[in-house]
């Protein structure tokens, strides 16, 4: 099992697949795939191993039966904005400061972007960019595995920076026409 995340310290990242094959177990045998969707809500942070880096990769979804939605790593795993990594980077290199003064910086960093990322699991928009991931989830099965959009429009892209995550599940807040025509052909079955 990995240490933890760079980002804090507490968090420890668990083995998503192994968790998946885990919680698979607790599904019944009359609930198939092909019937049944299984969506888990964890606020414990994912990760997967990466055999073509042999190193692990926090996830905010991991797709599969159950499918694994990471509350944890909807805040976490999508990289923050650029100046919120420079402000932190220029206050590593300041004078020390005692832990008040640290946390009134840190509040306000997240005052300056707050509108550019989710700030943690008490941020309102948590919920609307839950629901792209469940999408993501539902479309995995609806599109034989691949359930990320190249659009960035699409509530199906695969946002690797809090912005697009933002612009993608806040903003834009829909399917695009490929991924619609997709659900309605599966609605007409």
């Amino acid at each position: 099992m990995p240490t933890t995340s760079n980002e804090n310290p507490n968090y420890r990242l668990y083995d998503g697949f192994m968790m998946q094959r885990l919680l698979e177990e607790m599904v019944s045998e009359k609930e198939t795939p092909s019937d049944h969707v299984h969506i888990v809500f964890e606020d414990r942070l994912i990760c997967t191993f990466g055999e073509d880096d042999w190193r692990y990769h926090a996830r905010a979804l991991i797709c599969g039966t159950p499918s694994i939605i990471s509350t944890t790593g909807i805040i976490e795993v999508p990289a923050k904005p650029k100046e919120w990594y420079l402000k932190k980077l220029f206050h590593q290199f300041s004078i020390c400061e005692t832990d008040t003064i640290e946390e009134e910086k840190e509040k306000t960093w997240k005052r300056e972007l707050a509108g550019k990322y989710i700030i943690d699991s008490k941020d309102y928009r948590i919920s609307s960019v839950a629901v792209g991931y469940v999408l993501q989830a539902l479309f995995f099965f609806l599109s034989d595995g691949n359930p990320f959009c190249n659009d960035n429009n699409c509530r199906l892209f695969n946002a690797h920076w809090q912005e697009d995550l933002m612009h993608s599940q806040i903003q834009t807040n829909e399917l695009c026409k490929r991924h619609t025509l997709l659900l309605h052909e599966f609605n007409k079955k």
